[in-house]
């Protein structure tokens, strides 16, 4: 009799309950997997102990095994596979962050200025169209070879594009490469996941984005040598990260066939994800600068882009197998919210890193060189602050409030950075970067905490891959609303006598940076002046992007981290394994002895 015996405890809210089983002498460790509407069921045949918990946004950590059980001993093996993401997170960061400071230059070389805004939207576009596919091939295939693919991806579109002898063939070449790209930068994040539990992710999620600080000095390659030795020092950088993760990186691959693998991968869902992103895109990118924004061409392409990401969310929640976006972050406030303000902080950040470079080469005819070292402020404080704030998340489990601070801080900075102007001294160009940097890079690490802690730890790799594909699809967007709010600026108040000097059909915006040096005062001074005033646009828009980011936060629930991670695609290697076995020993005998005692009670 006493061994069927079971301890019944309730817990209920006025808003909803969810009803688990955990076994009194075998415990998971862990723990319930968090979900505002679904049950979870740990089954066995002992006696187990029944609780209701409500918590909208995630059920508890199990009381019988504690949230602070020991973490597993990182070793060799577990620090060669995060240097080889480090790497390969190095090495995608190169191009986002050099070729902003180099486009004039490559605008001058190839004689573009009609497209040259597809020169950064064809990388971020392409990039985001490969994240949630990349994540979904990974679910399926495994993390190491999805990685690998991707490397060589990068690598193939890096030497095409620096043989470009034309505008046209070097977007072709960065849509390749973003797409390799795009897959190491959704994979950086879900191995990282795999590997470390989210209580003790904030630092190692930190130092991954300084790789992005160390690589935002490439632009100054254009200044000292050809702007294609952007393009041609990936080449050794991508062999270097492959043999690195060729070597290094060993975690499990799901067993199966090929023919049962491709069976699972949802092709429809990603139709429907990067159809709707394409078009998106081409309808923002045409809006104001070649057709009005109320053109048949304008609305024809975002009106079916919209109806195909609706489409995509009603298709994810009913039929994929593996879906490429887990339906929890659609029914969870806080996961849905951190996605939108996500989404924002992608606009917000890529414009100051974009954008601001070029400000600098028209308003104060800086070169490429003399740009980026104007702008390492945003280009690099970004990292250093999203690491100091992942330690600050990692000691106080609490991301609420940096994601409170990121949000003010980039609403102060951009509202400083818009008033930015010829006139501006050292210390205000300086200070209103130090602004913005420490707003995005502090949302850059809070933001994904909202996104995983209520996410049942193995959906979080597709949860990730969704929020990256986010991410950089909102750098897109960012890249081409920012293109065509300064396209539009500048139309308006450039002198008709130096519009009719430029190409017809060109971006007037870029296809000026290259002229303006050479322009007779007081044209010259007009002419910058109506630049710095199209950047100034850019960024007053920013101030409410961030305005409504704020807005998201206001909204979400401190929901509690947790210390496991999913073992599906831990390390083969595994150095931790007797620290693992010897914890959850240890936990079985406790919840055994508490069992024998409550029962001799009874």
């Amino acid at each position: 009799m006493a061994s069927s015996l079971s301890l019944l405890t309730l817990s209920t809210t006025a808003t909803s309950s969810t009803v688990t089983v955990v076994s009194t002498t075998s415990p998971s460790t862990n723990g319930p997997e968090p979900s505002s509407s679904s049950q979870s069921l740990c089954k066995s045949s002992a006696p187990t102990a029944f609780s209701t918990t409500s918590d909208t946004e995630a059920a508890p950590i199990t009381p019988e095994v504690p949230a602070s059980s020991p973490s597993p001993r990182k070793g060799s093996a577990f620090w060669l596979s995060y240097a080889a993401v480090c790497i390969c997170t190095f090495v995608s960061a190169l191009d986002i962050t050099s070729i902003p400071t180099s486009l004039p230059s490559i605008i001058k070389s190839l004689s573009g200025t009609a497209a040259s805004s597809w020169v950064g939207s064809s990388y971020t576009l392409a990039s985001a169209a490969m994240i949630p596919f990349t994540g979904n091939l990974a679910n399926i295939f495994g993390r190491r070879p999805i990685m690998l693919g991707s490397i060589m991806l990068f690598a193939l579109g890096s030497a095409l594009a620096a043989g470009a002898q034309s505008m046209e063939w070097l977007i072709v070449a960065r849509t390749v490469q973003g797409m390799g790209g795009g897959g190491m930068t959704g994979m950086s994040s879900i191995i990282v996941a795999d590997l470390v539990p989210l209580a003790e992710r904030g630092a190692y999620d930190g130092f991954k984005t300084m790789m992005w600080a160390c690589a935002s000095g490439g632009g100054a390659l254009s200044e000292w040598a050809s702007w294609r030795w952007l393009f041609y020092i990936n080449l050794p950088a991508s062999a270097f990260a492959f043999f690195f993760t060729f070597v290094f990186l060993q975690v499990r691959t799901p067993e199966g066939d090929m023919q049962s693998k491709l069976a699972l991968v949802d092709w429809v869902g990603n139709f429907l994800l990067i159809a709707g992103a394409i078009l998106s895109n081409i309808s923002l990118t045409w809006a104001g600068v070649r057709y009005a924004w109320s053109d048949v061409h304008v609305l024809a392409p975002l009106m079916t882009a919209l109806a195909l990401m609706f489409a995509f969310v009603i298709y994810e929640k009913y039929f994929p197998t593996v879906p490429t976006m887990p339906w929890d972050v659609v029914t969870n406030r806080t996961a849905l919210l951190s996605l939108i303000a996500t989404f924002l902080n992608g606009i917000t950040s890529i414009s100051i890193i974009y954008f601001l470079p070029l400000f600098f080469q028209a308003v104060f005819l800086a070169s490429p060189l003399q740009s980026a070292i104007y702008s390492i402020p945003s280009a690099v404080l970004i990292s250093p602050f999203s690491f100091l704030n992942g330690i600050v998340v990692l000691k106080a489990k609490r991301y609420l409030p940096g994601s409170y601070a990121g949000c003010v801080l980039l609403v102060i900075g951009f509202g400083v950075v818009s008033i930015l102007g010829a006139g501006s001294s050292l210390a205000i160009r300086v200070a209103s970067q130090v602004i913005v940097a420490a707003g995005t890079g502090i949302l850059i690490s809070s933001l994904p905490f909202a996104l995983m802690a209520p996410i049942p730890v193995e959906r979080l790799g597709s949860a990730l891959a969704f929020q990256a594909f986010l991410r950089t699809l909102s750098q897109t967007w960012g890249i081409t609303i920012s293109a065509a709010i300064l396209q539009n600026t500048v139309k308006r108040k450039f002198p008709a006598r130096f519009i009719k000097t430029l190409p017809t059909g060109s971006d007037f915006a870029f296809a000026a940076l290259s002229r303006i040096a050479s322009l007779p005062e007081p044209l010259q001074q007009e002419v910058k002046v109506a630049f710095g005033q199209g950047i100034s646009s850019i960024y007053r828009v920013m101030i409410g992007v961030a305005g409504l980011g704020f807005l998201c936060v206001v909204f979400m629930k401190e929901v509690p981290m947790r210390n496991e991670v999913d073992g599906t695609f831990a390390l083969k290697m595994s150095e931790e394994r007797p620290d693992v076995e010897k914890a959850q020993v240890g936990a079985e005998q406790k919840a055994e002895k508490v069992e024998v005692e409550h029962v001799e009670m009874v």
